[in-house]
């Protein structure tokens, strides 16, 4: 029998965290525990779960003071009762098979370290693919996730494992962390990728990602700077790591309206390994809102 901990850090989302967890528990594979790590809430969190759910045993509520998300995860690593620990944030949905999945990829694999299903986006009620969704099933090792982290912080743990590098917990990488866990931890191991999709993240105005564009753009670049200096790669595997980081800040340079330094970002991408698909519609994207910007100025 596989059991499960799963591990939701949560900060000032009490108006979200119910609908989380309320499609926690309703999971068709029984053998789960909840662990909510409050990372410093000033808003009625606390109040929230020990109203709605203070009668449910299996969860269980740490607050501590703020660090930051790395930090809240390696505490609930710390005090997980289950073989395995998934990693949630307080925002997004299960499907009802989601444990049940995992339950039944991990006895059929035999040895895994770690695992992920996949997971769709939903905009305002109406549900939209993610990128994770065009990868394949089977294993991979860090050149999945040398350009981008298509799995956000939805993937299983083996808790047990002794060469499980944790989270970073420098403040300075908050909102990378996932994507360099999953770096450091599959430079010298492999996740198995089920082609099942068993999770929605849902798009809202307050996700970490997107409540300040070039705040985001900033990290990425010190990410990778850090991944660099820290992490062994090859000279090819940098090359990747840096076009996938400029493209990377080309998209939330033109979110932001910012069309010329997203235009900069794209051209260092294609100098390093040229033109692709998606650095073509960049590429139109951001001239095509140039040209209309013009015009509005040229016609008064």
């Amino acid at each position: 029998m596989i059991s499960f901990s799963i591990i939701i850090p949560t900060y000032n989302r009490a108006h979200l965290i119910r609908d989380t967890l309320d499609s926690v528990f309703t999971q068709t594979y029984p053998h789960f525990e909840v662990i909510i790590v409050d990372d410093g809430s000033t808003d009625n969190t606390k109040e929230v779960i020990e109203k709605t759910y203070n009668s449910n045993q299996r969860l269980r509520y740490f607050y501590k003071e703020n660090e930051e998300r790395g930090a809240a995860r390696n505490f609930g690593l710390k005090v997980a009762n289950g073989q395995f620990a998934l990693f949630f944030d307080s925002d997004d949905l299960m499907h009802r098979n989601h444990l049940e999945t995992l339950n039944e990829y991990i006895v059929k694999l035999g040895t895994v370290n770690f695992i992920a299903t996949k997971h769709d986006w939903q905009h305002k009620n109406k549900k939209k693919a993610s990128t994770i969704q065009e990868v394949k099933e089977g294993w991979y090792d860090k050149e999945l996730f040398l350009e981008s982290n298509g799995l956000a912080c939805n993937f299983c743990v083996r808790v047990a494992n002794p060469n499980m590098i944790l989270f970073r917990e420098s403040r300075e990488l908050v909102t990378m962390e996932d994507w360099i866990f999953l770096l450091e931890n599959t430079a010298k191991d492999k996740i198995f990728i089920v082609d099942k999709t068993t999770l929605t993240l849902v798009d809202h105005d307050e996700r970490s990602l997107t409540k300040n564009f070039q705040e985001t753009a900033k990290k990425r670049l010190f990410a990778t700077q850090w991944i660099e200096e820290h992490i062994n790669l090859s000279d090819s595997e940098i090359k990747r790591l840096r076009s996938g980081t400029y493209v990377f800040c080309s998209v939330f340079n033109y979110l932001d309206l910012e069309n010329f330094k997203s235009l900069k970002f794209i051209f260092k991408s294609i100098g390093i390994d040229g033109i692709n698909k998606k650095k073509i519609m960049l590429l139109i994207k951001n001239i095509l809102v140039i040209n209309k910007l013009k015009n509005y100025f040229r016609n008064g």
